[in-house]
């Protein structure tokens, strides 16, 4: 068919899913659930890799408090060797538990792709796209109209909210030191 022109996340998103719908004859909803699915497994390991950064670093975080605070006091006395020494020390503490701390930031990478997944439905659902007013499930059955219960959007913010939810600093502290507590004890067990 032709939908995506460009080389936008819009454009690759409607150039996929126009992809998966033709070459697996599934209907329109079940494409779009398909690809959506194929996104999130394609971007798990590098949202996996960002959480255990950040559990790695929650685990440690009184280690590194106290080198934090040696550079505060290190910036405050505006003392260049002791300010280039406490840096150091920091970075090497991070480099021994194998934390990167810009690596927190490789989570950003799902948000062209969603945002994509986004504005390809918003643009499919005003072009004339054959099978698009039928192509819906359940009460979703035209994927032009817009869903008369909102019922889509109540559950993208409740999934949102769960997976925020999960994320959350406590709850990788949680996951982190229970997990380390196993190794720990099957090191004593042998």
């Amino acid at each position: 068919m032709g939908l995506g022109l460009g080389y936008w996340p819009s454009s690759w998103c409607i150039n996929l899913l126009e992809l998966v719908h033709v070459s697996t004859q599934l209907p329109w909803w079940g494409s779009i659930a398909l690809v959506t699915l194929m996104l999130r497994v394609a971007l798990f390991p590098f949202l996996l890799k960002s959480s255990r950064n950040t559990s790695i670093y929650l685990y440690h975080k009184a280690e590194a408090d106290k080198t934090k605070e040696k550079l505060a006091k290190a910036k405050s006395s505006k003392n260049q060797m002791e300010m280039k020494l406490a840096i150091s020390s920091q970075f090497d503490l991070y480099r021994s538990w194998g934390y990167k701390p810009f690596l927190g930031f490789i989570g950003f990478i799902q948000i062209p792709f969603f945002f994509g997944m986004f504005r390809m439905c918003s643009l499919c659902s005003g072009l004339p796209v054959p099978g698009w007013e039928t192509g819906g499930t359940l009460w979703f059955t035209d994927l032009t109209a817009v869903d008369p219960f909102y019922m889509l959007p109540v559950i993208s913010g409740v999934t949102t909210a769960a997976t925020i939810y999960v994320c959350l600093p406590e709850n990788m502290l949680l996951i982190s030191s229970s997990s380390s507590r196993r190794v720990q004890l099957n090191r004593t067990e042998r």
